[in-house]
């Protein structure tokens, strides 16, 4: 036992003492890299030319950005309505200069909203918009119900991709009404009319022509009337041709 102890004694020494010098070496080692000298070096040359390449890789992204530049215009409706006959809707460009043709759309729903309705035409069609200018966009409906047009924005629009204009509504029935309505008065007014001129016919008066005895017998009295004028006319020029005296002698 004794000579278990007196060996632990010795051990614990040599761990002191190993210990000690270990930190001693660290200490010289850490000043040396402060105090010694460094393998820096300067070079002539002012400047460095090389070139880098890296690797390039495809994505769907970019690939579709360079078929869709967006050419910095913009679409808005301005106002829809119904005249009786068509829906039209009138859309705006707000922005730059349209590169392409725009695509529209209607949809219809006998109730409620149309956007959750269905189609009735194909994607059609409208010229490119200058900046600031409208265009008209017209549907002759078939049905009664509410309709809407929905536009799609150009390509690239950083924006929503559609735009939707007011509802319309169209009731083909109360129309049908108006046109019967319509063709009813025009032969109103012909009968108002063909009465007014019944009205305003002059009455014709029947002239009573006089029997032909009694022509007769008018003609018969002028010409004794003539005859007597006549012969009274011829007396006074006789009176004017002779002398007085003459006229005298006779009266006596």
């Amino acid at each position: 036992m004794q000579r278990v102890k007196k060996y632990k004694r010795k051990n614990r020494y040599v761990n002191i003492l190993l210990r000690l010098a270990a930190v001693l070496y660290l200490c010289v080692g850490i000043s040396a890299t402060f105090t010694g000298k460094t393998n820096a070096f300067f070079s002539s040359s002012m400047t460095l030319t090389g070139t880098i390449q890296a690797g390039t890789w495809e994505t769907e992204d970019s690939g579709n950005e360079e078929k869709e530049v967006w050419d910095k215009s913009s679409l808005k409706f301005v106002s829809a309505q119904y005249d009786g006959n068509e829906i039209f809707a009138i859309i705006k460009n707000i922005g730059s200069d349209m590169k392409e043709n725009g695509l529209y759309e209607i949809y219809f729903r006998e109730k409620g909203n149309p956007k959750q309705g269905t189609v009735t035409t194909k994607i059609l069609t409208f010229k490119p918009l200058k900046k600031g200018e409208e265009i008209k966009l017209s549907f002759t409906p078939d049905k009664t119900g509410n309709y809407m047009f929905k536009a799609y924005q150009p390509k690239g629009h950083p924006g929503t991709s559609e735009l939707w204009s007011e509802a319309i509504s169209v009731n083909l029935a109360k129309k049908k009404a108006e046109s019967i309505d319509e063709q009813v008065e025009p032969e109103k007014q012909d009968e108002t009319v063909s009465r007014e001129t019944k009205i305003k016919e002059p009455v014709r008066e029947e002239k009573s022509e006089p029997p032909k005895n009694e022509q007769i017998s008018q003609t018969d009295v002028e010409k004794e009337k003539d005859l007597n004028t006549s012969e009274v006319q011829e007396e006074n020029i006789i009176k004017k041709d002779t002398p007085s005296e003459e006229i005298e002698n006779t009266e006596k």
